[in-house]
């Protein structure tokens, strides 16, 4: 079963290698041993004799309890458990749970490329930790046009987001959405997400510094 999630990320990233350029690391970079997976976005690393818990940077996977999250979780244990890959930081060293924040490579491809290219997690930026997130755009944008995992849903492109976001609403959901540039975040269908809509929990959103938008006032 492991060789067969192997071979499946294998291919998706190579028909994807034909038509973007690949980014290299640009923060510090540390080697460690993945010892488990706790989900589609988290391992445990040792590094040397220290044990820590990682949360991947740059994408975010369904929950164990959602669609294609025991697929996220098993495709990310086939790829990584026992294997020893390269942590490189971003501006931010720690989320509010503690636990290490970084992109993991394996060894000269990014691991959230191909949960992404996979269809197994979507792309998850939080500034200030935004070292390639031009490059996970233009992987998610791949992705949907694959049509794997999450992204098999018959959704024009854009309508997806749109009504993730409008659910959450309905559901009352403490999600807000902030963009890559801005300094304020938003309801789920304001103006001001035309160009890019990036989740985030209301909290941790007050925590990095962001005040509700005037508009639509969230």
């Amino acid at each position: 079963m492991r060789w067969v999630y192997l071979l499946f990320g294998f291919v998706v990233g190579l028909a994807f290698a034909q038509t973007v350029k690949f980014p290299v690391p640009q923060g510090q970079t540390i080697k460690a041993i993945v010892v488990s997976v706790t989900d589609g976005d988290t391992i445990k690393v040792r590094v040397g004799n220290e044990l820590q818990t990682v949360r991947i940077i740059g994408y975010d996977a369904p929950e164990p309890s959602q669609p294609f999250g025991d697929k996220a979780s098993l495709y990310l244990k086939a790829l990584l458990e026992g294997r020893e890959v390269i942590l490189e930081s971003d501006i931010q060293a720690l989320d509010k749970y503690g636990r290490r924040l970084y992109h993991v490579w394996l060894p000269q491809v990014l691991v959230g490329e191909l949960m992404l290219l996979s269809g197994l997690g979507q792309i998850m930026t939080i500034p200030p930790n935004v070292c390639h997130s031009d490059y996970y755009q233009r992987v998610q944008t791949q992705a949907k046009s694959v049509g794997l995992g999450i992204w098999a849903v018959p959704f024009p492109t854009g309508k997806q987001e749109r009504a993730t976001q409008g659910r959450a609403t309905q559901e009352g959901s403490d999600t807000v959405y902030i963009t890559r540039t801005g300094t304020k975040f938003h309801r789920a269908g304001c103006r001001y997400l035309r160009y890019s809509a990036i989740p985030i929990k209301r909290s941790e959103a007050i925590a990095l510094g962001y005040s509700p938008c005037s508009v639509c006032r969230p």
